[in-house]
């Protein structure tokens, strides 16, 4: 079995995709019994977690070459939709269809550490703070919730996103904004304290293309660039990846540096930007009128 391998080229080619090489698989991991839905690596140790709709997630160690599970986390009530790794620790997040998400330590036998509960609809996208102190959990139930490793009870902020359910979600760390992909197209995003810093919306944006604007500006998931300083989202428009620029004002020269394709473009007007002022708070405010 082969899988091709396609990478965005933005040196000046006009974003055009192409095609680089031919990557085979080296190992095949066995053990589950329905679809995968989500995978992640756990730490430096060569681990996998790996999640599935057979309700169930497998931890395996890749640098041994294994394809036998070394662990099964078993609990759910429902297909596992989501699974992340704490990025020091054997410590992995669940989310599921159960409206659940469940703390792991894939170092015993009874792994279980706790279950997080609240949320009233599927548990869609699960995340570790960079210092693993913090998990979010985010849900169809339109909200994303932080809660503190070292409190379990409740949690510390419940995000309210709308009128539409939560999709995907990613984090700057250094920062300390989160990007919640959401079920209308757009991605909002919010400080760990709950307050609206941005809205992203691929709606607006010219170069998708027509007829199937409406399809193909649905969002599925977004990321921040390493140095925090740009979000890529992408979705159903297999063209493109767009990049929103989160700069100060005085950086906005190096906006020619992106192709063409990825100018973030959003009402009211034609030239918006995603601007970061000097206290890092996002605003999207345009050039040409000068209106936040």
């Amino acid at each position: 079995m082969q899988q091709t391998s396609t990478v965005l080229d933005s040196g000046g080619r006009g974003g055009r995709i192409h095609r680089r090489k031919t990557l085979r698989p080296v190992l095949g991991l066995l053990g589950h019994s329905n679809a995968v839905s989500g995978a992640a690596w756990m730490g430096p140790a060569g681990l996998i977690a790996t999640a599935s709709w057979d309700r169930s997630a497998q931890v395996y160690d890749v640098a041994s070459g294994g394809s036998k599970a070394l662990r099964t986390l078993a609990g759910h009530d429902g297909a596992l939709t989501v699974v992340a790794a704490a990025s020091s620790s054997s410590v992995v997040l669940t989310g599921s269809r159960d409206c659940t998400a469940r703390l792991w330590d894939a170092r015993f036998k009874m792994p279980l550490l706790h279950v997080f509960q609240g949320h009233s609809n599927t548990v869609t996208s699960v995340l570790f703070s960079n210092d693993d102190a913090v998990a979010l959990t985010a849900s169809e139930d339109r909200t994303v919730k932080v809660w503190d490793l070292r409190s379990w009870d409740s949690p510390l902020v419940t995000l309210r996103c709308a009128r539409t359910g939560v999709l995907n979600m990613s984090l700057s760390s250094r920062k300390g904004l989160l990007a919640a992909v959401l079920d209308n197209a757009t991605t909002r995003v919010y400080s760990m304290e709950g307050s609206k810093r941005g809205v992203l919306s691929h709606k607006a944006v010219p170069t998708l293309p027509a007829p199937d604007k409406l399809l193909s500006s649905f969002v599925t998931c977004s990321v921040w660039s390493p140095d925090e300083a740009c979000i890529y989202s992408g979705g159903f428009d297999a063209s493109s990846i767009l990049v929103w620029q989160v700069l100060p004002r005085a950086c906005l020269s190096t906006a020619a540096s992106f192709p063409p394709y990825a100018r973030a473009c959003a009402p009211p007007c034609n030239s918006p930007r995603l601007l970061a002022a000097a206290n890092e708070v996002l605003r999207l405010s345009c050039d040409a009128c000068n209106e936040l």
